[in-house]
C-alpha cells in the first residue's frame, strides 16, 4: 500500500519536475532503507552493500558534479 502511494507520488512528481531534480531523493533512499533495517529487522547491511551504496551515491555525485561543469559558463568565477 504505501510502495504504491510512493510510486503514485513519483510519477507526479516527474510530470512536474526533470528527473535530474528529483534524483537526489532516490539516495536518501539507500539512507532510509538502511536506518529501518536497522531499526526494525536489527539488520545491518554486509561490506559488500555497503560499498554498492557507496559506488551508487559517487557515481551520482560525479553525474552532478559533471552535468555542473558542462552547464557552467566558460571563464565564469
Amino acid at each position: 500500500m504505501l510502495n504504491g502511494g510512493a510510486q503514485f507520488g513519483l510519477i507526479a512528481a516527474l510530470a512536474r519536475a526533470p528527473a535530474t531534480v528529483l534524483a537526489p531523493f532516490r539516495y536518501g533512499q539507500l539512507f532510509w532503507a538502511t536506518v529501518f533495517g536497522f531499526l526494525v529487522f536489527a539488520a545491518f547491511p554486509d561490506p559488500v552493500s555497503i560499498a554498492g551504496m557507496v559506488l551508487i551515491a559517487a557515481s551520482g555525485l560525479y553525474v552532478w558534479y559533471r552535468e555542473r561543469q558542462l552547464v557552467a559558463p566558460r571563464g565564469a568565477p
